[in-house]
């Protein structure tokens, strides 16, 4: 896999509400699969235990 590859599949994830970027993933299957950390998702689950992002 080449270097531009691994950019073209590397995203950000944020938050629908206010759009600020909680962490990245990346796209693991060409039907939308993506894979990230779990304090990731949590942090998008639950903003108030995580406090605010810098």
């Amino acid at each position: 896999m080449s270097w531009e590859q691994v950019k073209r599949a590397t995203v950000a994830i944020a938050a629908a509400e206010d759009g600020i970027i909680r962490g990245t993933g990346f796209f693991v299957s060409s039907d939308g699969y993506l894979l990230t950390c779990a304090h990731v998702v949590e942090a998008l689950k639950r903003p108030d235990r995580w406090g605010k992002p810098r």
